[in-house]
């Protein structure tokens, strides 16, 4: 049986295209695949400046005609910051599950007073997260076992 959370190889957008084009073509392509590999190789090198420039950007925005720039630019700059290398390091679906978890800790009413009357949130809340928690770390295994490989005579 196929996993389906196992990747399988697939074919490029670009090797589907030069497969279909003529010698002329295709060397057309390859020239403006190396263009475009050698301006995102200049992007990559830079990609601190491009994280810096954006954040102050980004502050300025926010900070325009506010009463207190000071401490909007700082909570602007990390939460930003954050989001921005989130993005950078892990890709968009971390950044849209950090988003969504953001929300619903604002959403929810949470207590640590488990046997009140108000803390039904509170556990839907634990449970949505232990969902969330448990699925991404049997994606990340693959569907493989844990505790394949150990034996405990070793």
């Amino acid at each position: 049986m196929r996993n389906c959370f196992m990747r399988q190889p697939i074919e490029t957008t670009r090797d589907a295209i030069v497969r279909s084009l003529s010698a002329d073509q295709e060397d057309a392509v390859g020239e403006r695949a190396g263009a475009a590999q050698r301006a995102t190789a200049k992007v990559r090198r830079y990609a601190w400046l491009a994280f810096a420039v954006s954040l102050l950007l980004v502050a300025l925005f926010f900070v325009w005609g506010e009463d207190h720039p000071v401490l909007t630019t700082a909570s602007v700059l990390v939460g930003w910051g954050i989001g921005i290398a989130v993005l950078i390091r892990f890709g968009l679906f971390a950044l849209v599950v950090t988003l969504c978890t953001n929300s619903i800790l604002h959403a929810y009413f949470l207590t640590t007073h488990l046997s009140a009357w108000y803390a039904e949130p509170t556990f839907f809340v634990f449970f949505v997260f232990l969902a969330a928690a448990i699925f991404g770390f049997y994606t990340s295994t693959a569907g493989k076992p844990l505790f394949s490989g150990i034996s405990i005579d070793n």
